[in-house]
């Protein structure tokens, strides 16, 4: 545990001072991304740059505003130009696993605009095949049941996310249900079947969009070998 925190923190610091100045930037949400939320804010204090942020979630909202960063919502920027984001999982191309914090549906959107997206990762997440997985699905509330019932023909089990006695919300208003699988082949047929499921809304496979992935073990960080680099 101590060493993930050093993690977090060694890649928060990393990837604050690689952020161009004067960028478009898209914040995603979960613990790895306060830590850079909070690296930012120290370099904004020292070097004052302006810097537009678009957030994946309410809370790392109000974390970009404390840390002097404009946030705006997605609908007023064309593009982003650098998207910082954590993974639950991911594997040697680049496929990644997320929706942990229940942030999954922005943070595709913004991932999806960004011409730069940067992943940020403790060394426990690599996979080399996601095997023993859990992809969390965001679903419509009215008759989520029966979406979870769909679901079980595709995953081994499927759970309700609960905050306490209720229901997790996401920022949107939508279930969370966990889908656990033993082995994902095609990550991205599987993303593409579970979305044909009436009521998902969205799936936590991100497939495709080739982010530059960094690495740490809370000493060093690295690329992933199989990752597109930063220009």
């Amino acid at each position: 545990m101590a060493n993930a925190v050093r993690a977090k923190q060694l890649l928060g610091r990393e990837a604050a001072a690689a952020l161009p100045e004067d960028s478009v930037l898209g914040i995603g949400s979960g613990s790895t991304v306060a830590a850079f939320i909070d690296a930012l804010g120290e370099r904004i204090r020292e070097k004052p740059f302006s810097c537009l942020a678009v957030a994946a979630s309410e809370s790392s909202a109000r974390l970009a505003e404390g840390a002097g960063l404009r946030v705006v919502p997605l609908e007023t920027v064309a593009t982003i130009d650098f998207a910082v984001d954590g993974a639950d999982a991911v594997d040697v191309h680049g496929t990644l696993i997320k929706g942990g914090g229940a942030a999954l549906v922005r943070e595709r959107l913004i991932i999806a605009v960004a011409q730069q997206s940067l992943i940020l990762v403790d060394d426990s997440k690599p996979m080399t095949t996601f095997e023993n997985v859990t992809i969390p699905l965001a679903v419509i509330p009215f008759g989520w049941s029966n979406t979870r019932s769909r679901l079980q023909r595709e995953a081994a089990a499927v759970t309700l996310r609960l905050a306490g006695e209720s229901p997790k919300l996401t920022d949107d208003g939508l279930y969370i249900l966990d889908a656990q699988f033993d082995v994902i082949e095609d990550a991205g047929a599987l993303h593409r079947r579970l979305k044909l499921i009436d009521g998902v809304v969205d799936t936590g496979l991100f497939v495709g969009y080739r982010p530059v992935v960094w690495v740490s073990d809370g000493q060093r960080v690295w690329t992933m070998e199989e990752a597109a680099r930063i220009d």
